[in-house]
């Protein structure tokens, strides 16, 4: 064995040591970690380890949590067409069936689209904008005390009307891993761009790819439009929130 491995182990050997004894004598909440990291000296030397007692209820859990989730906001105000006006407001969501719904689509993970029915006004928007920071918190939730292990969801916002009208777009809707169609039946009234509408949907179900949706239509205003096809890839492998 070579002097540089034999220091190498030599010294993974005393890391492992010094880990045992943190263990044994950090029995309580030390409240001097810094990103779930424990100052401790040992041989003269200080090593930042990783605190064993470091959970989601700890003033640096809670620390942490709340950095993550402001990651994910940062992120969400970056993606082109996401309307920051909701920013605020998804920080402490009130109760509301729109809330319910989405919570229990994305907990659930049963199924590939959600759409999201309504009049003008009744928080369809913001249960869409709800869902995509619900979605990129559960992403980040397993590292969510490990910073550098945090990541970006892919995600395209788009308005039913500019999914059907520019190339660009509607290609990286194909491809994105989750696509908002907003105010879906907005788009001109043509066959064509019912035809992009039903190829997207055809598509995105084919890959199993989460797509969210904002309407006012109703399941059967969707089949006339769209087709049955669509609106069967649509409703039954989907969940509706009534936001009326």
């Amino acid at each position: 064995m070579s002097e540089s491995v034999r220091n190498y182990v030599d010294k993974l050997s005393l890391l492992r040591d010094i880990y045992s004894y943190s263990l044994e004598v950090i029995t309580e909440c030390p409240n001097n970690c810094v990103s779930g990291k424990i100052p401790l000296v040992a041989n003269g030397v200080l090593y930042h380890l990783t605190c064993h007692l470091l959970d989601k209820n700890c003033k640096e859990g809670l620390r942490l949590l709340e950095k993550m989730k402001k990651y994910v906001l940062g992120y969400m105000k970056s993606i082109s067409g996401f309307p920051s006006v909701h920013i605020e407001f998804l920080k402490k969501p009130e109760a509301s069936p729109v809330v319910s719904g989405v919570n229990s689509w994305v907990n659930t993970a049963s199924s590939n689209f959600l759409v999201l029915r309504g009049v003008s006004g009744t928080g369809k928007s913001f249960g869409a904008a709800y869902a995509l920071y619900l979605l990129a918190c559960k992403k980040n939730l397993p590292y969510w005390s490990r910073p550098d292990s945090w990541s970006k969801i892919g995600a395209l916002w788009s308005t039913s009307y500019r999914l059907t009208t520019r190339d660009e777009t509607f290609e990286e809707a194909r491809v994105k891993p989750i696509l908002i169609i907003d105010d879906l039946g907005s788009e001109v009234p043509t066959s064509a761009s019912h035809c992009k509408i039903a190829d997207i949907v055809s598509d995105r179900h084919g890959n199993e790819r989460l797509t969210i949706m904002t309407t006012s239509m109703d399941m059967i205003e969707i089949g006339k439009t769209y087709g049955n096809a669509t609106m069967e890839r649509i409703f039954r492998n989907g969940k509706e929130v009534n936001c009326n």
